[in-house]
């Protein structure tokens, strides 16, 4: 069963919305695919300099925000709806 990413341009380059028949694939595994696909510049604002998400980034799993350090090691289950957002603030 497919997985649906979302993703609101911190992703450039890529579709707001991509489905992925891929099984047992964390968020570590996606990043390294869509870096084999899209280059690694696509994915420029969401990691930082190290390999793990970005302070700017927010990866939200089926509506529950993903807090580092599990954030690449988390397995997407089929079915699933991933977000991967930049860091709105405001007040």
């Amino acid at each position: 069963m497919p997985f649906t990413l979302y993703q609101s341009g911190i992703l450039p380059g890529l579709p707001d919305r991509l489905v992925f028949e891929q099984d047992d694939i964390t968020v570590g595994d996606l990043f390294r695919a869509l870096s084999q696909r899209y280059g690694d510049e696509a994915l420029e604002e969401a990691l930082d300099d190290a390999g793990g998400v970005a302070e700017g980034a927010l990866v939200i799993l089926n509506g529950v925000i993903i807090r580092p350090p599990k954030v690449l090691a988390t397995k997407i289950p089929p079915g699933s709806e991933l977000v991967i957002s930049a860091l709105i603030a405001g007040g």
